[in-house]
């Protein structure tokens, strides 16, 4: 059977990063860039986890000056989609007793109010799953939110990894990148 595909073998550029965070604890990386006209791809494996995006149409500046420039949500979102945020119980459990107060004063009753508080001070160490599984959560669906499962809190935050990374990793790739920029720029033209 004959096959109608093609294989293009293109340059890489691999970095190979150690080092020592600011409290000593040893950290490595391994980036592997690919540039093309207008785009490029990047992959990243860590000890923080692992990243890889490919982006087609950056503009005429090469991926290694693109790359510096972006936001943490940004890189985060196309790098490894909403995976690196993860449910937050005490941001969550923080914005439904904002929602018990409100509500108390827009006419829920005190009986009402003093339960779910009540039961919202023993919401610890939950998952998203279990906790939307919880009694507390379908009393909060009934009392609160007119059973509206959608109109209940559901608070995310980055996971440590991701935070990590972006504090420890990201800066050391971002220095290397613009150190290469700031040569490149400087470079006799042929």
């Amino acid at each position: 059977m004959e096959s109608n595909s093609t294989c293009n073998i293109e340059p890489a550029i691999t970095y190979n990063l150690k080092g020592h965070d600011e409290v000593g604890i040893p950290f490595w990386a391994c980036i592997t860039l690919r540039e093309w006209n207008k785009g490029g791809s990047v992959d990243i494996q860590s000890d923080y986890g692992s990243y890889s995006y490919s982006w087609h149409n950056i503009g005429e500046k090469p991926l290694r000056d693109f790359l510096p420039r972006l936001s943490f949500g940004y890189f985060m979102e196309k790098a490894c989609g909403s995976s690196y945020m993860r449910f937050d119980t005490e941001a969550t459990k923080q914005e439904i007793l904002q929602d018990i107060l409100k509500y108390r004063r827009e006419g829920i009753s005190k009986e009402d109010a003093r339960e779910l508080w009540d039961d919202a001070q023993d919401f610890s160490d939950s998952t998203e799953d279990s906790f939307f599984a919880s009694r507390f959560a379908s009393d909060l669906c009934r009392i609160l939110y007119d059973h509206e499962w959608a109109a209940i809190p559901c608070v995310k935050s980055p996971t440590p990894e991701a935070l990590g990374f972006w504090k420890v990793i990201w800066p050391c790739i971002c220095d290397v990148l613009r150190g290469e920029i700031e040569n490149a720029s400087h470079a006799p033209k042929d």
